[in-house]
């Protein structure tokens, strides 16, 4: 999985990669409760499939080498090799 996002819901934070962000995006945009995507649950790299429910979602940022640029109360997974 290309991690390339933190996925934050309200019960915990997990790494999904592009095809998820977007997949996610169109089914809180459409209203759709659940969608099904891959997410990386533990920032190991290892990915498996998880359903979301919709109202769970809080926030989706980029993980991005610059920690200085997110607010102070957000902390991204560490990118592992």
């Amino acid at each position: 999985m290309a991690a390339g996002f933190s996925l934050v819901l309200s019960k915990g934070t997990h790494v999904i990669d592009d095809d998820a962000r977007a997949r996610l995006l169109a089914a809180v945009e459409s209203g759709a409760r659940i969608v099904e995507v891959e997410v990386d649950r533990y920032a190991d790299g290892t990915a498996s499939r998880a359903t979301i429910v919709t109202a769970h979602v809080i926030a989706i940022f980029p993980i991005e080498d610059d920690v200085a640029a997110l607010p102070a109360n957000v902390m991204p997974f560490a990118r592992r090799a």
